[in-house]
């Protein structure tokens, strides 16, 4: 998706972030459970999800106990999140469209509808 409103614009189309290795990432979020926070928040993750599947691995057995969090924008394949079922304890998913036009002039995305209804039917069923 390239939404025309997105707020991790320079993030997500201008490659502003930064690349970190599965190790490392382990680690913040160790640090992150030991600092206190209420849980890990996964925002806009589909792309890396590899990644942080490997590194929840690493964390896991060291103690990582905090709810994991899927925030996504909704654009989904009903298979992947089928992948994370008994991983993530909470979606939160955006449902952004119900008409094709408005998905493809706003997001670029002219099948954001279909696909969303999908991923949203798979999430009810995982965790209700």
């Amino acid at each position: 998706m390239s939404c025309v409103y997105c707020q991790n614009y320079k993030f997500s189309q201008l490659n502003q972030g930064r690349e970190i290795e599965s190790r490392k990432l382990a680690v913040c979020m160790l640090e992150l459970h030991n600092l206190g926070c209420h849980n890990i928040n996964l925002v806009t993750p589909t792309h890396i999800l590899p990644q942080i599947l490997k590194s929840l691995s690493l964390a896991i057995p060291l103690g990582l106990k905090l709810p994991l969090v899927y925030n996504s924008g909704g654009y989904e394949l009903p298979e992947l999140i089928s992948l994370l079922e008994g991983i993530v304890d909470i979606f939160l998913v955006d449902m952004r469209y119900a008409e094709n036009s408005a998905s493809s002039a706003y997001s670029n995305a002219r099948d954001y509808p279909e696909y969303n209804r999908a991923a949203i039917l798979k999430i009810q069923q995982q965790v209700g």
